[in-house]
């Protein structure tokens, strides 16, 4: 199974599902919003699950409701 950095099943993405989704990589241009993108790459982490401070992190908590991958899936841009 797929999972996004922030933790969300890739599998049930509209994006991924046609073919359109970069993932959370530097290749989306959307990755540049993300609030969480830059923190677990400089934590040498795949997601935002491997980080052992993630249900204590504000910005974990914050960047979920306003993730711009999933946003722009649901059209709330």
């Amino acid at each position: 199974m797929w999972v996004s950095g922030c933790g969300y099943s890739c599998g049930v993405c509209a994006l991924r599902a046609n073919g359109t989704c970069l993932g959370c990589s530097g290749e989306n241009k959307l990755t540049s919003l993300c609030k969480l993108y830059p923190c677990f790459e400089a934590k040498g982490l795949d997601t935002c699950l491997q980080c052992g401070d993630r249900l204590k992190c504000k910005k974990y908590s914050t960047a979920l409701k306003h993730c711009p991958i999933r946003r722009s899936m649901v059209g709330h841009w």
